[in-house]
C-alpha cells in the first residue's frame, strides 16, 4: 500500500488550512520547512493582518514577507506604543504599498486628525467593510468625509465604535449601500433615519439603543431589516413594541435589556403575542432581561416557576422551539431576576436559584454556573443539593424569594442560612414550607435571632414535616417557652435523627423537659448541647435520661459548667447505657476526680469509641486513671486530652497503655507540657504499637531531641499515618 504524504494535497487544501492559522505561524513557521510550502506560502491570497499584535520591526517584516495583493484584512491601532506619530507609520505603508485586494480594514483609536488624514488615501482602496474605533471629540467637519468616503466606497459593512450621537455629526449618505452596520448607540429618530436612506440594509447592530420619551405611531415599515441586535438598553416592552414594528421582516432578533419594567418584558405571553401578529417571520431570538429587586411588595411576582410557566406553551416549545431559563442570584440586600434564552450565558455567578422551560424540564432548582476552566467562554451547570447561604445578609424579604422557590424544587437536600436575620417571621414562612417539603433533609438556621415566637413557628413544620432529619437551631435566643415549643414538635416528630441545640441558655426546667421527652424518643440519635451553662443540677436530667433512652449515639455537653460531681452523673449513666458511642467533654471543668469517674465507667462500658475530654484539669493522676481503664477496655478509638496538664508523668502511664492497648486509633495530647522525656516514652511505645494511627504532639515544649526521637520511630512504626509536631521546630540531618 502506498503512502501518501502531506506535500501531496492540492495547494487549495493547505490554503483552507492557512485561513485557520496566524499569519506569523504561516510567515515564520511554515514557510521555511521546505521550498514547495515556500511556494505554497507565497500564493495565498487571504492574508488577514493584524498589526497590533506585532513590534514595528516584526510590521516590516511581515509586510515584506507578503505581496500587497495577497492581503484581504488590515488592522492598524493608532495607539501602537512604539512609534511616535503613528498616523504617518500607516499612512507611509498604504502610500508605499498598494492593496488592490485590500476588502476589509480596521481603524483602532483614531481621533479627529488622524481620520482626516487617513481618508484621501483610503479613499481607492476596494473596501467592503470598514471598522473604526473612534477616540475623543469631533467635529461635524470632520465626518463629513467620511460620509461621502462611505458612498464612494460602496461599503457593504461598517462599524463605528465609541461614537456617542454619531449620526447627529455624521451626515448619513442618501442611498447608501450597506448592508451590515454597527454602532455604539442611536435614538429612535436616528434609527429610523438610518432605515429610510438604507434600502440594502440587512443587519443593525446598536450597542446602546437610548431611550425613548413618547412613543409614535408607526406610519412606514422598512422591509429590508432582516437582523436587529440591540444590546444594553433599558427600553420598556411598549418601547421595543413600536421599535420592532419598524421592521416587520425581522428573522433573526437578539436584545439585552437591564429594566425597571418588570412585569412587562418578561411576560412571556405578550412577546407570543407581539411575534405571532408583527414579526411573523422571526426565526431567531435571543434575549436577556435582567431586573434587580430590591424591596419586595405584595403586587410583585417573585415567583420564578411562574414567570417560566408562561414559555412553556406549544408556541415557544414546539413551534419556535426557543427554550428560555429564569434564573434568581441571590444578594445580600437585594435579588436579581434573569430572563434569558439559550444558548446566552450570563457570566460567573456562585449561587442561582434556576427554572428551565425546556420540552423535557418543568422543575425550579438550585445550581452553581460556573466557567470552564480551559475555555472561559463555555459556561456549564452543575445541578446541587447543598444550598450553603451562610452570612448573607438575608432578612424576611430575601427569605420570601427563597421560599417560592423551595415550593418547585426536587434537588436541594441541605439547606444551610447560619448567621443570617431571618428572625421569628422569617423562619415562620419556612416553617409553612417545611410542612409540603420532601426534599430538604438538613436544616441550618443557627444564629438568626429566631428566639421563642419563631421556636412556635418552627415547632409547627416539624410535626407535619416527614423528610427532614438533621436541624441546626443553635445561637438563637431561645428560652423556656422556644424549647417546650420544639421539644413538643419532637414527640410527633419521627425522622429528625440530629438536633443541635447549642448557645441557648437552658434553664433547669426546660432541660428537664428537654429530657422527659428523649427518654421516649425512638429517632433521634446525635444531641449537641455545648454552651448551655449545663452544671451539675442540669446534667441530672441527662444522665437520668440516658439510663432510659435507647437510641442516642452522639452527645456533645462541650463548653458548659461540667466539674467532677456532674461527671460523676454521666459516669453512672453510661453503665447502664448501651447505645452512646460518642461523648464530647470539652471546654469544661473536668478533674482527676473526674477522669476517675469516666476511667472506672470504660472498665465495663462496651460501647462508647470516642471520648473528647480538651481543655478540662486533668493532670498526671487523672492520666493514670484514663491509661489503667483504657489497657482492659477494647472499644474506644479516639481518646482527646488536648490541653490538660498531664505533663511528663501523664505521658508515662499513657505511654505504658499503648504497649498494651490494641484498640486505640487516635490520640491527641496536643498543649500538655509533655516536654523531651515524655517524647521519649512515647517513642518506645510506639516501637510496640499495632494500632495507633494519629498522634497529636503539638506545642509540648519537646524540644529537637523529643522531635527526633518521634520521627526515629516513623522508621519502624509503619501504621502512624499522622503526626504533628506543630510549634515545636524540627531538625533536618
Amino acid at each position: 500500500m502506498s503512502s501518501i504524504c502531506l506535500l501531496d494535497f492540492p495547494v487549495e487544501i493547505f490554503h483552507r488550512i492557512f485561513d485557520y492559522l496566524d499569519t506569523r505561524t504561516i510567515i515564520r513557521s511554515l514557510r521555511c520547512v521546505c521550498r514547495q510550502l515556500n511556494g505554497i506560502v507565497s500564493i495565498y491570497n487571504r492574508y488577514e493582518i493584524d498589526l497590533t499584535l506585532f513590534t514595528k520591526v516584526q510590521c516590516e517584516f511581515i509586510l515584506q514577507s507578503i505581496r500587497c495583493e495577497n492581503i484581504i484584512s488590515l488592522i492598524f491601532s493608532a495607539d501602537f506604543k512604539e512609534q511616535s506619530d503613528k498616523t504617518d507609520y500607516l499612512l507611509t505603508i498604504l502610500n508605499i504599498q498598494q492593496f488592490p485586494c485590500l476588502r476589509s480594514l480596521t481603524l483602532l483609536h483614531v481621533n479627529k486628525n488622524e481620520l482626516d488624514r487617513f481618508l484621501p488615501y483610503m479613499i481607492n482602496l476596494p473596501l467592503i467593510s470598514l471598522s473604526i474605533q473612534l477616540s475623543g471629540p469631533f467635529q461635524t467637519a470632520s465626518l463629513s468625509s467620511l460620509s461621502t468616503a462611505i458612498t464612494q466606497w460602496k461599503l457593504r459593512k461598517l462599524h463605528i465604535f465609541n461614537g456617542y450621537n454619531l449620526i447627529q455629526i455624521l451626515p448619513w449618505p442618501v442611498d447608501c449601500n450597506l448592508n451590515h452596520l454597527t454602532i455604539t448607540s442611536c435614538t429612535d429618530q436616528e434609527y429610523r433615519s438610518i432605515l429610510e436612506h438604507s434600502p440594502f440594509l440587512r443587519t443593525f447592530v446598536m450597542e446602546y439603543c437610548l431611550v425613548i420619551n413618547t412613543i409614535p405611531s408607526v406610519k412606514s415599515t422598512y422591509l429590508q431589516l432582516t437582523s436587529l441586535v440591540m444590546n444594553y438598553s433599558s427600553l420598556s416592552f411598549g418601547q421595543l413594541n413600536y421599535l420592532l414594528s419598524l421592521t416587520p421582516s425581522l428573522v433573526h432578533l437578539k436584545l439585552i435589556n437591564h429594566t425597571d419594567h418588570f412585569s412587562s418584558l418578561f411576560d412571556g405571553n405578550r412577546w407570543e403575542e407581539l411575534i405571532q401578529s408583527k414579526l411573523r417571520l422571526l426565526k431567531n431570538f435571543q434575549f436577556c432581561f435582567r431586573h434587580t429587586i430590591r424591596k419586595l411588595c405584595s403586587t410583585f411576582c417573585t415567583n420564578l416557576h411562574s414567570i417560566i410557566q408562561q414559555y412553556r406553551t406549544p408556541f415557544w416549545l414546539d413551534i419556535k422551539r426557543w427554550f428560555v431559563i429564569a434564573d434568581c442570584i441571590m444578594r445580600s440586600s437585594s435579588c436579581e431576576i434573569i430572563l434569558y434564552t439559550i444558548p446566552i450565558t450570563i457570566g460567573d455567578f456562585n449561587i442561582l436559584i434556576r427554572c428551565k422551560a425546556f420540552p423535557i424540564n418543568d422543575l425550579c432548582y438550585f445550581t452553581k454556573n460556573f466557567s470552564n476552566e480551559n475555555n472561559p467562554d463555555i459556561q456549564e451547570d452543575k445541578t446541587i443539593v447543598t444550598l450553603n447561604l451562610n452570612i448573607n445578609s438575608i432578612e424576611q424579604e430575601g427569605l420570601q424569594y427563597l421560599i417560592d422557590a423551595l415550593e418547585n424544587n426536587t434537588t436541594i437536600t441541605t439547606l444551610t442560612m447560619d448567621g443570617n436575620q431571618i428572625g421569628a417571621q422569617g423562619v415562620q414562612h419556612l416553617a409553612e414550607s417545611l410542612q409540603n417539603n420532601t426534599t430538604i433533609m438538613t436544616l441550618s438556621v443557627r444564629g438568626n435571632q429566631i428566639g421563642d415566637e419563631g421556636a412556635r413557628h418552627l415547632s409547627y413544620g416539624l410535626r407535619n414535616n416527614r423528610t427532614l432529619t438533621t436541624l441546626r437551631i443553635s445561637r438563637n435566643q431561645f428560652g423556656d417557652e422556644g424549647l417546650q415549643h420544639l421539644t413538643n414538635a419532637l414527640q410527633h416528630n419521627t425522622t429528625l435523627t440530629i438536633f443541635d441545640y447549642e448557645d441557648n441558655h437552658i434553664s433547669n426546667d426546660g432541660i428537664q423537659h428537654l429530657c422527659d421527652v428523649l427518654r421516649k424518643d425512638t429517632s433521634l440519635h446525635t444531641l449537641e448541647l455545648g454552651s448551655n451553662q449545663i452544671d451539675v443540677s442540669k446534667v441530672q436530667h441527662l444522665a437520668n435520661m440516658l439510663e432510659d433512652n435507647m437510641t442516642l449515639t452522639t452527645l456533645s455537653l462541650r463548653d458548659n459548667e461540667l466539674n467532677s460531681n456532674g461527671t460523676e452523673y454521666l459516669a453512672n449513666a453510661l453503665q447502664k447505657n448501651t447505645t452512646l458511642r460518642i461523648l464530647n467533654l470539652r471546654l469544661n471543668h473536668i478533674d482527676d476526680n473526674g477522669a476517675e469517674y469516666l476511667a472506672n465507667t470504660l472498665m465495663s462500658n462496651t460501647t462508647l469509641t470516642t471520648l473528647y475530654l480538651w481543655n478540662n484539669q486533668i493532670r498526671s493522676t487523672g492520666a493514670r486513671y484514663l491509661a489503667d481503664a483504657l489497657q482492659k477496655n477494647t472499644t474506644v478509638t479516639t481518646l482527646d486530652l488536648g490541653r490538660n496538664q498531664i505533663g511528663t508523668a501523664g505521658t508515662k502511664y499513657l505511654a505504658d497503655m499503648l504497649r498494651i492497648n490494641s484498640t486505640l486509633t487516635t490520640l491527641s495530647l496536643w498543649d500538655n507540657e509533655i516536654k523531651v522525656k515524655g517524647a521519649e516514652y512515647l517513642a518506645t511505645a510506639l516501637k510496640t504499637n499495632k494500632t495507633l494511627t494519629t498522634l497529636d504532639m503539638g506545642f509540648n515544649q519537646i524540644g529537637d531531641n523529643g522531635e527526633q526521637y518521634l520521627l526515629d520511630t516513623l522508621h519502624t512504626h509503619k501504621i502512624l499515618i499522622t503526626l504533628n509536631l506543630d510549634n515545636n521546630p524540627l531538625i533536618f540531618t
